[in-house]
């Protein structure tokens, strides 16, 4: 592991060839200034997590991967705090370490130190009290304060302080089979040096699950596989899900009545294997804010829908608690930009494409014309969808014309599966790529099965860099697409 070692300044060196900062202002607009020279980062401010000097190297730690197999996690990160998440086959006591770089090469700034009780295994806890906007890194001791073997080192930064507008970095993820392991988007995506990552869904494909120890078994499958363990212990992650972690399209009325432990069973699976926030009734969503950069809200596009409601008066694609508290958030969110973590597409797709649209929001079209006329409305300005779902990758206006032509789309990935065959053919040239993907509407696709996605926030200049990058190993590496995107 001595070459897993990233020092804080190397981190702050990574992100500050894209970053400009300025001292905390009280609003979201272009900070003006007297020096027409370029912006450069004022001094960190203190830390204030109260860490303390422990003298231990933890790369020269022997990682032990038998007891700590699906390696360490960590994800919701606020200001102060973050959840971390570790998995012990041994299900004995942990200690939980969380520190930050010392000035000398022998010791470390322990920030949080605690003995876990495992619950089956599962170790799920916030850590709080941590510095705003800091790196840290953490990890499971396996024996107590004898440090003999311990789990992967994890790493992850905290929300930036309230006013800051500094860029932020961004990795989307979503839709992996194991048929397609191993991930080597995921291995790019590490890579990147993203300050958070956004999953945006089916992380496992749990179609066969039908008890607890079954979706156990296929999320134990995905988070063993060497680039999903290497890449999730490198970078804070907010997540939510599709389809595929419950089963293929399932529709949430009719396993209720008919498949209700089932349905509990994968609910249950999703909050032990990822370190979310859980809400009353596994509530999965919630929103995050770094600053007055970006607000992340994080979406349920799944398993508040109402099918039988569909073709009604008043479709249900998220419930109307969940729209309420969206709406509020978008209107009272000071960031410059409002980052909606959105598993299924909210583009409007026509043609060929409308033949599956009872699976995205375009089938409750009565629902989504309630948010984007609510966005109109109100003047929210700054709202960019990340969607998943599809297979492919692309960047479109959320509508080719009228009041909602500025907001954009853009969907991630996919991390490893499909490829969805209509963007394919488009690409080939078997199918019109015109009439799939207007070019007065769509900036960018690709029918790639395996791409990375970074997507970079600049609040002061008012830009959103977006690169696109093929992992499939015989194009690894390779730019599908790097360019500013005009968001009005």
């Amino acid at each position: 592991m001595k070459d897993f070692k990233i020092t804080r300044r190397q981190l702050l060196a990574a992100t500050a060839t894209s970053a400009v900062l300025v001292p905390a202002v009280a609003g979201c607009g272009k900070e003006e200034s007297s020096d027409a020279g370029p912006k450069v980062a004022p001094p960190e401010p203190p830390p204030n997590d109260g860490a303390t000097v422990l003298t231990l190297t933890p790369e020269t730690i022997v990682e032990d991967l038998k007891t700590f197999e699906m390696g360490v996690q960590s994800g919701a990160m606020t200001m102060n705090s973050a959840i971390l998440w570790t998995y012990t086959t041994d299900n004995t006591d942990k200690e939980l370490i969380v520190w930050r770089d010392a000035d000398t090469e022998d010791s470390i700034l322990v920030a949080y130190r605690a003995q876990l009780t495992p619950v089956d295994g599962y170790i799920k806890t916030r850590v709080q009290g941590l510095g705003v906007g800091r790196y840290y890194f953490a990890f499971f001791n396996l024996n107590g304060k004898e440090f003999v073997t311990r789990s992967t080192i994890g790493s992850f930064r905290t929300a930036f302080a309230e006013g800051d507008l500094r860029p932020l970095t961004i990795a989307g993820m979503t839709c992996s089979s194991m048929r397609n392991a191993p991930f080597t988007s995921l291995r790019l995506t590490a890579s990147l040096n993203a300050d958070i990552y956004c999953h945006l869904g089916d992380m496992t494909y749990n179609d066969g699950a039908k008890d607890k120890e079954d979706y156990r078994r296929y999320w134990r499958e995905t988070l063993t596989e060497k680039e999903y363990r290497q890449a999730l212990s490198k970078t804070g992650m907010y997540s939510t899900w599709d389809d595929h972690e419950i089963t293929n399209n399932f529709d949430p009325e009719r396993m209720a009545l008919e498949q209700p432990e089932r349905l509990l069973a994968a609910k249950q699976a999703y909050f032990e294997h990822l370190p979310n926030d859980e809400g009353e009734k596994f509530r999965l969503w919630h929103s995050y804010r770094w600053g007055h950069t970006a607000e992340i809200f994080v979406l349920d596009s799944r398993s508040e829908r109402l099918p039988s409601t569909r073709q009604s008066e008043k479709p249900i694609y998220i419930s109307e608690e969940q729209m309420q508290w969206l709406k509020d958030g978008l209107k009272t969110s000071p960031c410059k930009y409002k980052v909606l973590l959105n598993s299924v597409p909210m583009t409007e797709l026509l043609g060929v494409w409308e033949a599956a649209d009872a699976d995205r929001w375009q089938g409750y079209e009565v629902q989504r014309r309630e948010l984007l006329d609510f966005l109109t409305d109100n003047r929210i300005q700054g709202v960019l969808f990340l969607s998943g779902d599809f297979h492919f990758g692309y960047i479109a206006k959320v509508e080719r014309l009228g009041p909602n032509e500025k907001q954009i789309e853009i969907a991630v990935g996919p991390t490893a599966n499909g490829p969805n065959p209509l963007a394919v053919l488009a690409e080939t040239g078997d199918l019109s790529s015109d009439d799939l993907f207007p070019p007065d509407q769509f900036i960018h696709f690709s029918g790639s099965w395996s791409a990375a996605t970074l997507i970079e926030l600049d609040p002061l200049n008012e830009k959103i860099r977006v690169r696109h990058i093929d992992a499939r190993e015989d194009n690894y590496n390779e730019l599908l697409y790097d360019g500013e995107i005009d968001f009005g």
